[in-house]
């Protein structure tokens, strides 16, 4: 820009002045929490070069534009160049990581004349697979029958994969059989 001022009649003085320009706003593409991996990411995808970035709005320390290691919440994404000048915010969120709740269950316990139990899902979470020997994710009635007797880790998988804690459950021997009466 260029001002000029008159001061006298045909003299005029002349001064020189530039604006800075804030930097255009950031984009990023977020990597959400996952079943194996509780934090979030934050990475600057624009082609913006020279800057620092915040998240909070007055940490510019970050010259990668890569955040690692969030915690579920709200960003505000700025970065700042070397005047000074700040750009708009890009506002960011980065999800709880997903879980799955421990599945409950009702048991039958072997009898006399059936000597295997019944575990029985209770669960009113829909979309998920159970598996009572933690590796086989098959069974998604939550019924399993003919279960000899034993101790089981009951646990439930999400369809992203997410595995729930296990619930254990102990299927007892059936009760001792009367022996057979002798008669005379």
């Amino acid at each position: 820009y260029y001002a000029a001022c008159s001061y006298n009649p045909g003299c005029r003085t002349a001064t020189n002045f530039i604006i800075n320009a804030k930097p255009a706003k950031p984009t990023a593409s977020v990597t959400q929490p996952t079943c194996s991996v509780a934090s979030g990411t934050i990475t600057v995808t624009s082609s913006l070069t020279g800057l620092t970035f915040s998240i909070d709005g007055s940490t510019y320390t970050n010259t990668t534009g890569i955040f690692s290691g969030l915690a579920s919440g709200n960003y505000v994404l700025t970065c700042k160049n070397a005047n000074g000048c700040i750009s708009d915010s890009t506002n960011i969120t980065i999800n709880s990581a997903p879980t799955v709740a421990t599945p409950t269950a009702s048991i039958t316990q072997p009898s006399c004349s059936i000597a295997t139990g019944t575990i029985t899902v209770t669960s009113s979470t829909t979309g998920l697979t159970f598996s009572i020997d933690g590796a086989t994710y098959t069974n998604t009635t939550g019924v399993f029958s003919g279960v000899i007797p034993g101790s089981y880790n009951l646990t439930a998988k999400s369809s992203s994969g997410c595995i729930s804690s296990p619930l254990a459950i102990n299927i007892a021997p059936p009760s001792s059989t009367p022996s057979t009466p002798v008669a005379s």
